[in-house]
């Protein structure tokens, strides 16, 4: 078997290819340079796609390519000028013909890719489907911590609709003839790895030799967007600064609503209805909606605001200041919260998931696989958020319908496997989930002999 890995996550990537080794020849396709230098310096030696799809990249002459496919690019979705959409057309056209020759020289049986926003995973989707060969797209999971996703289609985090459909055609109690045939692989037992990092200088001198090489430098921009140098220093001092702050020391209020933040950036990635500026303007509206909640329905809910840990400092200390009776937390147990909360208003964090597990309520904002109607309460307009909130608070959620969607999860998507700290178990599950049926539940895939629970990295 051939397995085709699109790499993107340094570590995470590596140390599950060198796994599948042991049960398939694998070959490790790089989009970006650092990423190239990363495997080369830990013994691999994958294609430079940054490379191979330069001698298309002048060709305007590209057939049609789907909508959907299209906007499932990030950059391509967010655009506005007409010459950077040409560009990134053009350049996913090079990276799917280069992907549908190097999956028929290689006899390419399966590739992995990871579900993200970028021009090579929806290149992966268009080639696979081409050249008729199966897809995994990997994802941190759905259930913080304890699965991995690996998925036989696009995962569609915010595609609502989606969704739906798939939820209203799933059969919880099919046959296992459904399912296909498993193939049994033996476990084995790798000893632990540690990934080599890159020596700051190799960094330097890689990123110092694609300056004057313009073609090459325009091609991992489209391949691999990155943040703003200024904007990505400002949030790497944040993340180090939050660090350094203690856990907010409060007693919580007896009745209160959450409202989990994220980073400004969501805002624009995805379907913003309510036109929401920033984190500090979903601030305000959660504010305004608890007070005329109280008002108008008689309650007596405090509001409390958790920013996310790893995009701080997303409200000002001045808006701070001026909205005093209002608590904000920067650092604090979000499981905690979660367990004694009356309600969470979210954009679209997976807060909300993990809430509705704990049978929450919950009240959305924005789209997320989970804003299912049944199981949670959407606000017609703005000005009717006092209403809906009042209303989830006193309603069932469909708990049916929920739990459907959990089984739908586990059985279709996940996989037993922490990916921050990957042992030998975790890759063994990820790895027969890939080489095996992916209709088949993860709990299936458990090695017969105890394994080494050791993390690798």
């Amino acid at each position: 078997m051939n397995v085709l890995y699109i790499i993107s996550k340094k570590k995470f990537d590596l140390t599950l290819g060198k796994y599948i080794k042991n049960y398939a020849q694998v070959f490790f396709v790089a989009s970006s340079p650092l990423d190239y230098l990363f495997f080369q310096h830990n013994g691999e030696n994958p294609v430079k796609a940054y490379v191979e799809t330069g001698r298309f990249l002048s060709d305007l002459d590209t057939p049609k390519v789907p909508d959907d496919l299209l906007n499932s690019i990030g950059s391509y979705y967010t655009s506005e000028a007409t010459s950077q959409r040409r560009k990134i057309k053009r350049m996913f056209h090079a990276y799917t013909m280069f992907l549908e020759q190097y999956i028929k020289i290689k006899k390419i049986d399966i590739c992995a890719v990871h579900e993200r926003d970028f021009i090579d995973t929806a290149a992966a989707q268009y080639a696979t489907a081409k050249c008729n060969i199966k897809i995994f797209y990997l994802s941190s999971g759905f259930f913080r911590g304890k699965t991995v996703t690996v998925a036989p289609e696009r995962i569609l985090f915010t595609d609502c609709q989606a969704w739906e459909e798939r939820l209203r055609s799933f059969q919880p109690m099919a046959p296992d003839s459904q399912h296909g045939q498993q193939k049994n692989l033996s476990f084995i037992d790798r000893p632990p790895i540690t990934p080599k990092k890159i020596p700051k200088i190799k960094e330097l001198c890689i990123k110092a030799s694609m300056i004057p090489d313009y073609k090459i430098r325009e091609r991992v921009k489209l391949l691999r967007p990155r943040k703003n140098p200024l904007s990505a220093t400002i949030n790497r001092f944040k993340k180090k600064k939050i660090k350094t702050i203690k856990s907010d020391q409060i007693n919580l209020p007896d009745r209160f609503i959450l409202l989990p933040l994220q980073g400004n950036e969501i805002l624009k990635e995805t379907e913003n209805i309510f036109n929401i500026k920033n984190m500090e303007d979903l601030a305000s509206i959660a504010i305004k909606a608890v007070h005329d909640m109280n008002s108008e329905f008689g309650t007596n809910f405090e509001l409390i605001i958790k920013e996310h840990p790893f995009r701080p400092f997303v409200i000002s200390r001045r808006f701070i200041k001026h909205n005093t009776e209002t608590i904000v937390l920067r650092k604090f147990d979000m499981q905690n919260l979660l367990d004694q909360t009356s309600l969470v208003l979210t954009y679209n964090s997976l807060a909300g998931f993990e809430a509705l597990q704990k049978k929450r309520p919950v009240v959305m904002l924005g789209p997320l696989f989970y804003g299912l109607k049944g199981i949670v309460t959407r606000p017609s307009t703005i000005d009717n958020l006092p209403a809906a909130m009042y209303q989830a608070i006193h309603s069932e959620t469909d708990t049916e319908k929920f739990e459907k969607l959990i089984r739908y999860l586990n059985i279709r998507y996940e996989v037993n496997a922490n990916s921050r700290r990957l042992n030998s178990k975790d890759l063994y599950n990820i790895t027969c989930r890939i080489c095996g049926d992916p209709t088949i539940p993860s709990s299936i895939h458990q090695p017969s002999d105890k394994p080494n629970d050791q993390p690798l990295y």
